[in-house]
């Protein structure tokens, strides 16, 4: 498959992402006739970018360089302006999606189980202690957890400008690709920390394949402790440690793969099991798996199989690639990994109840900082190593 051919598919992939995973949003606030007019008008404009690429590159850029700059103070406009509407119950119920994170940080500041609350709302705090840590230096500063989305996206941001020989390019796209997704724009203006969260896990793993191969000793355990505090945040990021596994053995050797896994899944170990050994069963994070188990009757045993096909199949794209991988290949597979049991809740829930279901698209975000890297590579190329597998 020629570059050509990669973007067109890849910009297909993103049409589908984009449109499938603000259905739900799109469906709450303006009904099947926004949901149309979103496909068709993001439909055109994924479309234009394979199309006129060559016509892109040629902008100015000093105008390219303004364009994420504007997409922060967009979004922390949208965050200041919405988020208190957002938590208020006359609207649309409310939103609880920062309130956890804000419970759970405040509890643990004060010296307290953070686990022990339920949300205004009546919910338990799901998110795991990693990302409670994480949540800590945002709620002791600004008293709002929702305000890590605004730094880890500046933070993406600046990472795909140092990561991409296309700088101001790289940056600026991503930017914009994120302010074109309905969900992001929902889920920042609620406080979710749904992206912050992939952002966090992404950059991670990338800082620890980055240092894996090197000698830079300090760096190397930095990003060790990285990966195992930012896995601790959610249950379905735990499917990426044997899929890095297979990943660095690949490409690094099994025994430094083995290592370097095992040291971050010690570092998890450390972070998350003495939460929970204070109170097994108050550990709230863990009953996200009923998520799945709700499913068992159209289904059995749904909570087992469903993630363990996930994993099967980003282990499967792996091995396919072992003989040239590279770091976007692992990002496919964490992708895949982390996109089936979102549809496959989809599906099961839309059996389940006899018609169309998408409430388990929102959880798209978790993936979506991966497809938008995939897809930037497709456009600006990574480096050599990306460009020696594809031809005109």
């Amino acid at each position: 498959m020629n570059i050509r051919s990669d973007r067109a598919v890849y910009s297909l992939i993103f049409f589908f992402v984009a449109v499938f995973s603000s259905w739900t949003v799109l469906e709450r606030f303006t009904g099947y006739y926004g949901i149309s007019l979103y496909a068709v008008i993001s439909g055109l404009l994924i479309g234009f970018i394979p199309q006129y690429w060559q016509t892109i590159q040629k902008i100015k850029p000093r105008l390219v360089t303004l364009v994420p700059f504007f997409v922060i103070i967009i979004l922390s406009c949208l965050f200041l302006i919405l988020n208190p509407i957002a938590n208020n119950k006359d609207y649309f119920g409310g939103s609880d999606s920062d309130d956890a994170l804000n419970q759970a940080a405040t509890a643990l500041l004060e010296g307290k189980y953070p686990y022990n609350e339920l949300t205004y709302l009546g919910n338990a705090i799901t998110p795991m202690p990693g990302a409670v840590l994480i949540a800590v230096p945002f709620v002791a500063v600004f008293g709002n957890s929702g305000t890590q989305n605004l730094f880890w996206i500046s933070v993406f941001l600046l990472f795909l400008f140092f990561h991409f020989n296309k700088k101001h390019q790289a940056s600026a796209l991503g930017g914009l690709l994120l302010l074109s997704l309905p969900l992001i724009l929902y889920q920042l203006a609620i406080g979710s920390d749904h992206l912050a969260n992939a952002i966090y896990v992404l950059l991670a793993f990338i800082m620890l394949d980055k240092y894996l191969g090197k000698n830079q000793s300090l760096l190397y355990v930095v990003a060790l402790l990285n990966v195992g505090i930012a896995l601790s945040s959610r249950v379905n990021f735990t499917l990426l440690f044997p899929l890095f596994f297979f990943y660095g053995g690949y490409k690094y050797g099994w025994r430094r793969s083995l290592f370097t896994t095992g040291m971050s899944l010690l570092v998890f170990i450390i972070v998350t099991l003495p939460f929970y050994l204070y109170n097994p069963d108050g550990f709230a994070p863990l009953h996200t798996r009923y998520k799945l188990d709700r499913f068992n009757n159209v289904l059995p045993n749904a909570q087992l199989i469903v993630p363990a096909v996930s994993l099967l199949t980003g282990i499967l794209v792996i091995v396919l690639k072992r003989k040239m991988i590279l770091l976007n290949d692992f990002l496919l597979s964490s992708a895949i990994v982390l996109f089936i049991p979102v549809l496959s809740g989809v599906i099961l829930r839309s059996l389940q109840e006899s018609h169309p279901s998408l409430g388990y698209s929102s959880y798209s975000t978790f993936f979506i900082p991966f497809v938008i890297v995939l897809f930037l590579t497709k456009f600006l190329g990574r480096d050599a190593e990306y460009q020696s597998r594809h031809t005109l």
